[in-house]
């Protein structure tokens, strides 16, 4: 009897193992507004934009950022203390959603942009 429970711990590792090691298992997908994600996978985080409802995306920013917050005409980054990045919301469809990101930002820059766009966002997401 010891030897079928060693057996059958032997087994349910390799089950657990192998669930844990599938790709989705870990994946998120987070809607921010719109045609936008937050997407964090084994591979790492992004900010995406959903381009057709085949769940097919552009990523717009990668890396490791920390911040985000959105209002209905931007989103916007933190990737770091001295790195920001600001997206344009488009409400049509986009082919090319990549183009008008603005960035990446030193911290005064960042102000005055979100200053002249007239920005309402506050980071409001932490993405850790």
């Amino acid at each position: 009897m010891n030897n079928f429970k060693i057996n059958a711990l032997k087994l349910f590792i390799i089950i657990l193992m192998c669930i844990l090691n599938s790709c989705d298992t870990f994946d998120s997908h987070k809607h921010l507004i719109g045609r936008y994600y937050f997407n964090h996978t084994k591979f790492g985080k992004c900010i995406c934009y959903k381009v057709d409802d085949n769940d097919d995306y552009v990523e717009l920013i990668d890396g490791a950022f920390s911040l985000i917050g959105f209002d209905s005409n931007y989103i916007i980054v933190e990737r770091n203390k001295d790195q920001f990045f600001i997206v344009p919301i488009y409400k049509e469809m986009n082919y090319s959603p990549e183009k008008g990101i603005v960035g990446p930002l030193n911290p005064k820059e960042f102000n005055e942009k979100k200053k002249m766009l007239k920005i309402n966002a506050d980071f409001s997401m932490n993405t850790n």
